[in-house]
């Protein structure tokens, strides 16, 4: 008998997941969370732990998110079996694993942005113009210099799942403002595919049975 299933899933994947459910037939039901909750990791651990309370007539909850901070760590599944991708946030979900995320770290760092990104209510670019209206020009630059110290490069991930038209406009306007480079990284969505469709296998899956914790897990960053 097939498991009652839901996705529990941050709404900047909206795009990757709509198109991942119709590709693949999916029709869970799915419970989406404010991105913007990810700046609050104990109000984003709350929410979630909230929401899996109130999904407890569902066999498995999908959770498409990483450790987000450690947010996940210590969410109790009660009678749910969770399944969760083993990354550290939303980021390496998308590029394919912590190890392809790895890859543009370092002091040459890149900030990562996809369409769902953008449309988040905390993006990058509102928190811009938040800063240069509260403390103006020159102290806001001078404050996102500092908070953009160790990126070198803006990276639009191309998911193929939204009209990179439609944001590269916006996205050299930020590039150029906040004089990073500009660079389009061209991934597949399959990682996020195989968690919304199984099997998962423990290397690159977490599994949380009922009545346990989600617990810290070693990523290696």
């Amino acid at each position: 008998m097939a498991l009652k299933t839901a996705i529990l899933a941050c709404k900047t994947l909206r795009h990757e997941i709509e198109k991942a459910c119709e590709k693949h037939n999916i029709d869970y039901p799915i419970h989406w969370i404010e991105s913007g909750l990810h700046n609050y990791p104990e109000k984003l651990h709350k929410y979630i732990q909230d929401e899996l309370d109130n999904m407890q007539d569902y066999n498995r909850v999908i959770l498409t998110f990483g450790l987000c901070g450690n947010s996940l760590v210590g969410i109790e599944s009660k009678n749910l079996e969770l399944i969760m991708p083993k990354v550290d946030d939303c980021i390496s979900l998308l590029l394919g694993s912590v190890d392809e995320r790895r890859k543009y770290g370092g002091k040459n760092g890149m900030y990562f942005l996809t369409k769902g990104w953008i449309e988040g209510e905390r993006n990058l670019w509102v928190e811009y113009q938040y800063t240069i209206e509260k403390y103006g020009e020159e102290t806001g630059k001078e404050i996102f210099d500092m908070m953009l110290n160790h990126y070198k490069s803006l990276g639009v991930i191309d998911t193929k799942c939204y009209d990179l038209d439609e944001v590269m406009p916006l996205c050299k306007e930020i590039a150029d403002t906040l004089e990073l480079n500009l660079k389009i990284l061209d991934y597949p969505i399959s990682y996020l595919e195989d968690l919304l469709t199984g099997p998962w296998d423990d290397d690159r899956f977490v599994i949380t049975k009922p009545n346990s914790k989600i617990k810290d897990f070693a990523l290696d960053l």
